[in-house]
């Protein structure tokens, strides 16, 4: 009776596994295939979503605004004997007042173009925030408004100190001089705290780098699912044709 040689026959689920492995190795063999039959549809397709990934980043660069600011601190005329507070030349929100319905618009009047410049009190502060935006990295007119702003307010408020230290001048003989020389010492002009400075913000959430990376992979994967999908019509026309 003969009996077979089993010591070189692999096991059937050996069998299986190296079957099954050699099925998938064919497959994305013919996946790679497919994609290599339509590579023009695939490289169409991916040049159309970077050529939109490009002009989407120029536009999130145009949404880059150059912020120029400075700040005002309000000069003082003393202090409150109880509270010890400051006391301000201006109330900080009438001079906001000023600023928003008198010298802003007198500036602006002078120069063409759209500007929009805001004004705000910086909470239980004597100060003013003074802000302009541009577009344009290169644009010098927001710094020239913000000084002329500030400018107008100085000039006004020059006027209101000299005339407070004058009265204080003309009691000098009828009060003690040290106590002269201590409101004196309380008297401070209203000056510009610190000069236009530029700050960059984007009102978009993505960069450009991050903008083109993601044209490119929504392009790679449109295109493959294009390509399958071109390449599965065709066998179904195909199909259809010889069926009739």
């Amino acid at each position: 009776m003969e009996t077979k040689d089993t010591s070189n026959q692999k096991p059937v689920y050996v069998q299986e596994v190296v079957a099954h492995q050699n099925k998938d190795e064919i497959n994305l063999v013919d996946l790679a295939l497919v994609v290599v039959r339509r590579k023009i549809l695939v490289l169409v397709i991916i040049s159309i979503t970077l050529v939109a990934g490009l002009i989407t980043a120029k536009y999130n660069s145009e949404a880059i605004s150059h912020n120029y600011s400075t700040t005002i601190k309000i000069g003082s005329v003393g202090s409150h004997v109880v509270t010890n507070q400051i006391i301000p030349l201006e109330s900080p929100e009438t001079l906001l007042g000023k600023i928003k319905h008198n010298f802003i618009p007198q500036v602006l009047n002078e120069y063409d173009g759209s500007y929009e410049i805001a004004a705000n009190i910086p909470k239980n502060s004597h100060l003013i925030f003074l802000q302009v935006a541009s577009k344009n990295e290169k644009d010098l007119i927001p710094i020239e408004l913000l000084n002329k702003i500030t400018q107008k307010v100085e000039q006004d408020h020059n006027k209101i100190f000299t005339s407070i230290k004058n009265r204080l001048d003309a009691s000098l003989k009828k009060v003690d001089v040290d106590d002269y020389i201590g409101q004196l010492a309380t008297l401070q002009q209203t000056y510009v705290v610190s000069e236009p400075i530029k700050s960059v913000t984007s009102t978009s959430k993505f960069s450009n780098k991050t903008i083109i990376l993601i044209a490119l992979f929504a392009g790679i994967f449109l295109a493959v699912f294009a390509a399958f999908f071109a390449d599965f019509w065709c066998k179904v026309t195909d199909k259809i044709s010889e069926e009739n």
